[in-house]
């Protein structure tokens, strides 16, 4: 468990709750005034490692973002407003066809509701002469609520597939 914290006595009332046998592991910078991030790794899977995700939300992004820079085949956006889906897709492998270099994508959205069931479950097929394919799908149909989308995208010349969730809030 890491209780982040400045108080110590609320650090040490939030362990005395606990049955299980804790740890609490505090930092403090030679500057305080230059912000680091530190890592902490557990060699027993079954320990657990508590923390708060508003402070590593900036360091989880930065992990996301040198994860997608190493993968060549990769969803570079996925947006959803005023109910639109915007997507775009990058990084597939082409193959030579009649003088040009083609690609060929597989892109399948489905949504589901607040009740987990299916309500979109559609794929297209495209074939890309550009490095890039960008798409927009219109979903003024959908009512008021909260939703669950899956994009699955699959290169297949590269035999690749990315998926990526995207709730939604539909006002």
């Amino acid at each position: 468990m890491v209780v982040n914290s400045s108080k110590i006595s609320h650090v040490l009332s939030e362990v005395a709750e606990k049955e299980d046998i804790l740890y609490v592991l505090t930092f403090a910078p030679a500057n305080p005034e230059k912000i680091g991030k530190i890592t902490v790794k557990l060699k027993d899977r079954k320990n657990r490692l508590l923390y708060d995700d508003n402070v590593r939300a900036d360091y989880l992004k930065e992990i996301s973002d040198k994860k997608k820079s190493l993968s060549a085949f990769r969803l570079d956006k996925l947006e959803f407003k005023e109910k639109k889906l915007y997507f775009a897709v990058s990084g597939f492998s082409s193959s030579r066809k009649q003088d040009k270099l083609e690609g060929i994508v597989l892109i399948k959205i489905m949504i589901t509701d607040n009740r987990k069931e299916i309500i979109y479950n559609e794929e297209g097929r495209f074939e890309a002469t550009k490095k890039t394919i960008q798409g927009i799908v219109n979903f003024n149909w959908l009512t008021a609520g909260n939703y669950e989308l899956m994009i699955t995208v699959e290169d297949l010349i590269g035999n690749k597939q990315l998926v990526d969730f995207l709730a939604i809030e539909v006002r």
